[in-house]
């Protein structure tokens, strides 16, 4: 399912950036395999988190980031909008897990 933002979302990263996912971004929100919908579904509280990853990460396709700056703002994220603690770390382990596949740094 493909997601349009008709606003803009914005996190304060702890490091004090402010970074800004703008309106009209395209993202598919959670990329979660059907298979595990019953463990994670792609339609929780952690969809902006996510769409704020997909926007990090379409920069780092860009050159502009690191990937593992991208997945580390992802868990952040996660933790600061409350999500729980088992999730997080679920989320977060499988992006990290792509990455190595992908041999993204």
């Amino acid at each position: 399912m493909m997601v349009i933002l008709l606003e803009p979302i914005e996190y304060a990263a702890k490091s004090g950036k402010n970074i800004v996912v703008p309106k009209g971004f395209r993202s598919d929100g959670a990329t979660i395999p059907k298979i595990f919908w019953w463990l994670l579904s792609p339609f929780e509280d952690y969809s902006k988190c996510c769409i704020l990853h997909d926007y990090l990460c379409d920069k780092f396709h860009q050159g502009e980031l690191k990937r593992s700056y991208c997945d580390k703002i992802f868990l952040e994220a996660m933790e600061s909008a409350g999500i729980k603690k088992s999730t997080r770390i679920t989320l977060y382990l499988a992006v990290r897990l792509y990455a190595k596949i992908k041999r993204y740094k």
